[in-house]
């Protein structure tokens, strides 16, 4: 394997935000920077990148009262030519409504739903399985609490559900990864709350959905898992999972971010960690991977740089884009 920073700036300098393919285009949404901060902008901004032209560019829509507000920690997942948008945070409130940017048109709705709607929330994930967007996890500001509880949205009918489950299902988290293999949906790693329940912890647990008998599954991995980390991504491809990133602990007095990469086959139920070759992204963490065809792309997110004369760290919202 090999890494290829395609892009070394260019791109929308973003952390904190959601991507998804939609053939050869990568579309992201949310928590876009400035020079000043983050985007004075009301309504969220899309960008592109084309995988056949290497190129970035923001698309411009009609702004109406469907379109969805800026926000960060959001969901997005692309069915057929839609792209699905749930949940997320602005400065202050947590989200629920759907929205659905149509990328042949370009333009936003707001999908009538019914249902059992989840609580609004920031920090959890999503994917699609069949004709389904399973969301799980994730943070509830009002009730402040942590949540493993797992619904699903028919995408044709628009019809919320509350999945219940069997077997043991894994903690309550936010900041955690999943991705999907066939009916499975894997979750790894994140932020929970220790067994007393008074403290954060960093969570290094591996365990999927299947999602034809609905029962939580704990596998029985060989090889040496990666560590615990939370702000990390996760994506398949050619049947294997890959882990890149994020955050390694709580502490002030170290960096925290990670650049490494581990592998899950799905053949052999073994962990490795992958040594590329090429020039590897800079350890970083609230990122984007999505998977193109039998690449994998890996652009934005966050570092932290230690400035020994100032004393302080400096935070750097990256803009570049790597492809393995």
């Amino acid at each position: 394997m090999h890494w290829t920073e395609c892009l070394e700036s260019g791109g929308p300098k973003q952390s904190l935000h959601a991507a998804a393919v939609v053939g050869n285009t990568i579309y992201t949404f949310g928590d876009t920077w400035s020079k000043g901060g983050r985007s004075p902008k009301s309504n969220i901004e899309v960008f592109c990148f084309d995988t056949d032209t290497m190129e970035w560019f923001e698309i411009e829509y009609d702004e109406t009262t469907e379109c969805p507000k800026n926000c960060r920690r959001l969901s997005v997942v692309a069915y057929q030519h839609n792209i699905f948008l749930w949940g997320g945070i602005d400065d202050f409130l947590q989200a629920n409504p759907l929205f659905c940017l149509d990328t042949t048109t370009l333009t936003w709705s707001k999908p009538a739903v019914s249902g059992h709607v989840p609580y609004p929330r920031s920090c959890h994930t999503a994917c699609v399985i069949g004709h389904h967007m399973y969301i799980f996890g994730g943070y509830h500001n009002l009730s402040i609490s942590l949540l493993n509880t797992v619904y699903r949205l028919n995408l044709i009918t628009f019809e919320w559900e509350e999945v219940f489950t069997s077997g043991i299902p894994p903690r309550e988290r936010r900041f955690h990864s999943t991705c999907v293999v066939d009916d499975r949906m894997f979750i790894f790693g994140g932020m929970g709350i220790d067994r007393a329940g008074y403290h954060y912890t960093i969570l290094d647990d591996f365990s999927y959905l299947d999602t034809i008998s609905m029962r939580w599954v704990t596998p029985k991995c060989a090889g040496r898992p990666p560590c615990g980390r939370f702000n990390h991504t996760a994506a398949v491809c050619n049947d294997e999972i890959y882990v890149i990133g994020g955050h390694r602990s709580f502490s002030k007095k170290r960096i925290n971010e990670m650049n490494d990469v581990w592998k899950f086959s799905l053949d052999t139920y073994a962990w490795t960690q992958i040594t590329a070759k090429g020039r590897q992204p800079c350890p970083r963490s609230e990122h984007c991977c999505v998977t193109v065809g039998d690449r994998l792309i890996v652009f934005g997110g966050k570092s932290t740089r230690r400035n020994l004369h100032r004393n302080y760290d400096q935070c750097i919202v990256h803009s570049d884009l790597h492809i393995l």
